[in-house]
């Protein structure tokens, strides 16, 4: 996916629903690279491979880290599914992507991004927490 100025795509939620204007239309992402960038990441690692008809291979696949131990080892490979998932088609370069996975409680793990803004200085901040019992990966808002 290459995201540049005549990028369009439209606006999810941080919770990865569609966002309806007051007149009931689906709001457009077109004027900010740096926006369509967090949705297109964020449904990314909210789908598995499959989720999407239209993009089959859009998607991390993390079940099969499901009933894992939260520990180093799993952290390791959550990160490494993430990364590849982001980088793997282009949609990001590695180097635009830095991925930590850390402990939570016994069966969550904060995965966090910091990515190289598009468009200004500011990195963008991602998080997300990833539960090992039922794969599901919930959006979390940051505040600096």
């Amino acid at each position: 996916m290459n995201i540049n100025v005549r990028a369009v795509d439209v606006h999810w939620t941080a919770d990865g629903d569609l966002f309806i204007t007051d007149d009931g239309d689906m709001h457009l992402a077109t004027y900010d690279q740096n926006e369509v960038l967090v949705g297109a990441v964020a449904r990314r690692l909210m789908s598995s491979k499959g989720d999407w008809s239209g993009q089959p291979q859009m998607g991390t696949d993390l079940i099969s880290m499901m009933g894992l131990p939260n520990d180093a080892e799993t952290a390791n490979m959550i990160k490494s599914i993430i990364t590849s998932s982001l980088t793997s088609d282009g949609l990001l370069k590695g180097e635009q992507l830095n991925v930590r996975c850390l402990p939570l409680d016994k069966y969550s793990i904060l995965v966090s991004l910091v990515i190289t803004a598009l468009q200004g200085d500011e990195p963008l901040l991602l998080a997300f927490s990833y539960d090992l019992r039922d794969n599901k990966m919930i959006p979390r808002i940051i505040t600096t």
